[in-house]
């Protein structure tokens, strides 16, 4: 346990903090401050934290008013793994009240080099449902890499992997909208998901420069919300795997999707359509591969250059 502002944790290269069953590895305890800004707690993972069935690292703030930081740093030989590797836990009040809570934030700084990632395909850096436990920036270096992350996140530079498997990569908490702040995201990495959710979901507003790749290789859009502005730069690639199956393409340029034969058409309709041109071009249908495919969506062929190009 982590407690008091200013303090200091290291992780040495090649050690190892591990909790058993459902004990938390690292937890960090921070009490608000509500007259002074009080020195963040830093931690510096150079080994390996992780173990047991609860999270890696979990941070908890109470008080009644104010705000807490930490800044947590993972190097290119530190790796934090857990069913959740990195929790902030909602702020909690020792008001009688609970108005308190209106005046708790607890911002986090995540550095990273190494591995951050779910032992159980799950969320690996998750911030509070209520969005007042958020990450104020998220550095992703080129040789890091982390799994799906999911809430407040102010800001995210990424420059190596964010991984969300069969989750989102980066996705809001229900309750971002009620803080009308504006996500931001600089790509010149990979962000990519290949499940049924979209690849980067913003319930509020966002900014994203993309000179990377976003890949939507599930059934998920490459990037949703509700007030987005999208600069991709000469060098990036904005990717989803398929289209309704009505988009113009199917019948005008079938070949940017992946093709099948007459004969898959008649032994699997539920997975193959004809686009209906006087070739009889059979494609398939958009699917996921944890699901059946999609009856109204059809499989970009995201491998071919045309497709990735246009």
């Amino acid at each position: 346990v982590v407690r008091g502002g200013g303090a200091e944790l290291l992780v040495e290269q090649g050690a190892t903090v591990a909790a058993a069953d459902a004990a938390i590895s690292i937890r960090i305890e921070r009490s608000y401050s509500p007259y002074s800004q009080v020195a963040p707690t830093t931690l510096q993972i150079d080994g390996n934290v992780g173990g047991g069935t609860s999270s890696a690292i979990a941070l908890m703030s109470f008080g009644n008013y104010g705000w807490t930081e930490a800044t947590i740093t993972v190097s290119s030989t530190g790796r934090i793994t857990g069913p959740t590797a990195i929790d902030l836990q909602r702020p909690r009040s020792n008001g009688s009240t609970g108005y308190e809570l209106e005046y708790l934030r607890t911002a986090v700084e995540l550095d990273n080099g190494g591995v951050i990632e779910s032992s159980t395909g799950g969320i690996a850096v998750r911030g509070s449902d209520d969005g007042r436990a958020y990450f104020s920036s998220i550095i992703n270096r080129a040789d890091g890499a982390i799994g799906a992350i999911q809430g407040r996140v102010d800001s995210i530079i990424n420059e190596g992997m964010i991984d969300g498997g069969a989750l989102s990569a980066v996705t809001s908490e229900p309750g971002q909208s009620n803080f009308g702040f504006q996500s931001y995201i600089s790509n010149s990495g990979t962000i990519r998901a290949s499940g049924a959710a979209d690849t980067l979901g913003f319930r509020g507003s966002a900014n994203v420069y993309n000179d990377g790749a976003i890949l939507a290789e599930g059934m998920g859009r490459a990037i949703s919300g509700r007030n987005l502005t999208i600069v991709n730069g000469e060098g990036g690639s904005i990717v989803a795997n398929h289209t309704a199956i009505d988009h113009p393409w199917v019948t005008l340029a079938p070949r940017r999707y992946v093709l099948g034969t007459e004969a898959d058409f008649i032994s699997q309709p539920e997975a193959y359509c004809s686009c209906g041109d006087a070739y009889g071009t059979v494609i398939a249908k958009g699917r996921d591969p944890y699901f059946p495919a999609g009856p109204d969506t059809a499989q970009l062929n995201i491998f071919d250059a045309e497709t990735r190009r246009e």
